[in-house]
């Protein structure tokens, strides 16, 4: 049973050093650390809303700029392009400059980039500035997922980062929920400025209140009496001090080459984890995207066609939920394939059945469950598979395969409408990564269970680790 903050739950080596990583494995989740999972959370929640601005703004936006409405697709996709190139060029920086000024920075210009957007005259400026913003949002992603696993005590590591994943769908269906009131009221800029000024403020508060990594903090050798007050603060009978020395996993100080991910047994599970959020996340956006506009083709209303996208949304929050509950078991990689095999065979019968309002719901719903659920899941697992020294870059790189999918999914319904495809065989075509993503997963699952019966050490670098010597005065 996990310890309580009173017990320290950590002792020190025979060399003096003080295992602080095991402290936090051992002791319940308290309130320090639940204050970032929250902070986190809301970042999280911000991607979300942004994820709904072309599908929901977009249209009247379109209109008023005297633009056709298949313009959808690009503008949904610079968006996540930039967050592709920012999470890989932005992401190395969170295991150099720490995971809470990477976060920061990246909410402040992302907010700062979305409010601009209003005032700007033409689609091509738009959409520039929706790369340059999603760029800039890129690092963001990989602090809000890799603070929150080195937080979390080991047995909720898992399911930690799934509920903070949880964070993109809610904001995706408070988007999607009241887009429509606020375009009614103020316009569709309304949403921009929201979508702005929400991330600038929240990471005004992150600069206030969010404390830095415990693990970063070991890793790169800062002041002592700073990690100790923040552990302190995790658990307040933990014999640390200024004094004390840390023990941490010996790592370069300066950058995590790409190399480290494949390093001690890794490199399969690295590119079959990558094939499957490229995948996933094809579908996930693509559903996303153009939810809506199927719905339509089926004969709905587009009143009905927003409730639909909502549904998507909300019944992901659903799957992420009860992935929540799984995620930490070592079957992992085998819920999430089965979960994208439900959601393949749900497509098919979505494919042959007859088409109705009643059907195409029902079809949607289990949908966002399955496939929503093992998909968010699927960064839990990510962010597993990497120790602490490498899990900015792990995560980072993880995430950008995940973004490359989220772009390609618009694009590829964008196609769809370009060759006139029916409603079914857009259907069937959609079956097809899914059980892609399922198979991949189950290969990951067989290749992290080879990876742990060998033995292999959670540092990539070094099976041995160093006590952190301390910078004084460095705060």
């Amino acid at each position: 049973m996990a310890s309580s903050g009173r017990d320290a739950g950590a002792r020190p080596f025979d060399d003096g050093a003080f295992d602080a990583a095991a402290l936090i494995d051992r002791i319940r989740l308290g309130a320090f650390q639940i204050r970032v999972l929250i902070l986190c959370f809301l970042a999280a929640v911000v991607e979300g809303f942004d994820q709904q601005l072309p599908a929901v703004a977009g249209p009247p936006m379109l209109r008023a700029l005297g633009e056709p409405i298949d313009r959808i697709g690009p503008l949904y996709s610079a968006g996540l392009l930039g967050f592709v190139l920012g999470g890989l060029l932005l992401g190395p920086l969170g295991d150099r400059i720490g995971r809470k000024w990477l976060l920061v920075g990246s909410l402040l210009a992302f907010g700062a980039g979305t409010l601009v957007i209003p005032w700007l005259g033409s689609f091509d400026s738009i959409l520039l500035a929706r790369l340059l913003s999603g760029f800039a949002f890129g690092g963001a992603s990989i602090s809000f997922v890799a603070m929150p696993a080195e937080y979390a005590p080991l047995h909720l590591r898992g399911r930690v980062v799934a509920l903070i994943w949880a964070g993109i769908p809610v904001g995706g269906t408070i988007g999607s929920l009241s887009g429509n009131a606020f375009i009614e009221a103020y316009g569709w800029q309304s949403l921009f400025w929201i979508g702005g000024g929400f991330p600038f403020l929240l990471g005004l508060i992150l600069a206030l209140w969010l404390p830095e990594s415990v693990g970063y903090l070991i890793v790169r050798g800062r002041d002592p009496a700073r990690i100790a007050r923040i552990l302190k603060k995790i658990a307040p009978a933990a014999p640390v001090g200024a004094d004390t020395r840390f023990f941490g996993h010996a790592v370069s100080a300066r950058r995590v080459p790409i190399g480290m991910l494949f390093a001690g047994g890794r490199g399969r599970g690295t590119y079959l984890i990558w094939t499957a959020l490229f995948l996933a996340y094809l579908i996930i956006n693509l559903m996303v995207a153009w939810t809506p506009a199927l719905l339509l083709q089926s004969g709905t209303t587009m009143g009905v066609a927003a409730l639909g996208l909502a549904a998507f949304n909300a019944c992901g929050l659903i799957g992420i939920f009860v992935y929540s509950l799984l995620v930490d078991r070592s079957a992992a990689a085998g819920l999430v394939a089965l979960g994208f095999l439900i959601g393949a065979l749900t497509v098919v019968l979505y494919a042959i059945l007859p088409v109705s309002t009643a059907v195409s719901f029902a079809a949607i719903a289990l949908i966002g469950i399955s496939i929503g659920g093992a998909g968010t899941a699927l960064i839990a697992v990510a962010a597993s598979f990497y120790p602490t020294a490498i899990r900015s870059t792990g995560v980072g790189w993880s995430l950008a395969f995940a973004r490359i999918g989220s772009i390609c999914g618009p694009l590829l319904g964008s196609l769809f409408f370009l060759l006139d495809m029916n409603l079914r065989m857009i259907l069937l075509t959609i079956a097809v990564p899914a059980l892609l993503t399922a198979g991949a997963m189950l290969l990951f699952g067989r290749a992290a269970r080879r990876l742990a019966a060998n033995g292999a050490p959670a540092d990539p670098s070094t099976a041995t680790r160093s006590p952190s010597p301390g910078k004084p005065g460095e705060e």
